[in-house]
């Protein structure tokens, strides 16, 4: 069509989308908002004993089943990071190999006689650890044990973005585990043990010290610097005492949870999150949220956020309570 030709805006729109160039007036396909979506632990747990019975750990080097956020708009549970469940079983070895992109690997389900060598290094895959590999940092995992192996895997997307040098495959299956334990080559540990998780939440329990929009809170920092996690991605936990609800606040960060112990409610952006033990939920950035543990039983929230590469560019904002009016469904 000629540009002459053109008598109304939507006949000049659609010249310009076929120049490949587009008027700051039209706005359709430019947002970059989604909705809080939760799924649920019986359902991942079902769908991840079934891919075991179609794929052997080969396929692809890995057994993992995406989590999908429908309003994301693409196959992944946020815009900056992704997350999928990870599915070891018995006499399972997948291929250690690195990449750009920094990752989190949180145990669900652990086994003793299962194993992640990284760097030279073996970590054992007990519940409640959390597993982090920095960029370019070799990984790969085997299990010898006798019961599957379930981890939560996050990675920051951001950094796919910048491809940089490519990942690559270890020469051989798995890296020979060569390094003593205790050994890393930089950046933060490669394993936060639970016990030491778990007795610094009570620690801070007994002191009372708690957050009135997070409660108990802990951030898994770098030991080199005390900054989070990776300077793409923070990894914390959080203990919400018998029946406690949190106040409303927001942030423009997106967040990542695990419920992994307990049962709550969580209400972002006017949607009610109910949550139960194992069960994985987002909260997009900039909803008002808040929580609330339904029980008398402490309840645990792991999650992953993003905040660091805001809070590294200067623009990361939180509102802390903000109007009732604008807070969505009451926690009732």
């Amino acid at each position: 069509m000629d540009l002459t030709e053109v008598k109304d805006i939507e006949a000049f729109d659609r010249w310009l989308g076929e120049h490949n160039v587009k008027g700051i007036w039209d706005r359709d396909g430019d947002s970059t908002d989604f909705e809080p979506f939760l799924w649920k632990w019986d359902e991942l747990y079902s769908a991840l004993v079934k891919a075991a019975d179609f794929f052997a750990v080969g396929f692809g080097g890995r057994r993992n089943i995406n989590l999908i956020n429908p309003t994301v708009g693409r196959r992944r549970p946020t815009h900056t990071m992704s997350g999928s469940l990870q599915y070891l079983m018995p006499g399972d070895v997948a291929q250690s190999h690195k990449h750009m992109a920094t990752t989190c690997r949180w145990v669900i389900n652990g086994d003793p006689g299962a194993f992640s060598v990284m760097d030279g290094e073996a970590f054992p895959l007990l519940e409640g650890d959390l597993l982090v590999a920095p960029p370019y940092a070799w990984h790969g995992h085997y299990h010898d044990g006798e019961k599957p192996m379930i981890w939560l895997t996050a990675t920051s997307e951001l950094l796919r973005l910048n491809h940089g040098p490519a990942g690559a495959n270890y020469p051989e299956r798995i890296q020979p585990a060569d390094k003593p334990s205790g050994w890393f080559s930089g950046g933060p540990p490669y394993r936060y043990r639970w016990p030491e998780t778990y007795g610094a939440l009570m620690a801070l329990k007994e002191r009372e010290e708690s957050d009135p929009y997070d409660g108990i809170k802990l951030d898994f920092t770098n030991p080199l610097d005390g900054g989070p996690t990776f300077t793409t991605m923070a990894a914390r936990i959080q203990l919400l005492a018998g029946r406690e609800k949190t106040k409303a606040h927001r942030h423009n960060s997106t967040t990542i949870y695990q419920a992994f112990r307990g049962q709550g409610v969580t209400v972002a952006a006017g949607r009610r999150l109910e949550w139960s033990q194992g069960d994985i939920f987002v909260v997009p950035p900039w909803a008002i949220h808040q929580h609330e543990n339904l029980t008398g039983d402490d309840a645990i929230l792991y999650s992953l956020s993003d905040d660091p590469v805001w809070r590294g560019m200067g623009v990361y904002f939180e509102e802390s309570e903000p109007a009732e009016d604008r807070a969505g469904a009451p926690l009732e």
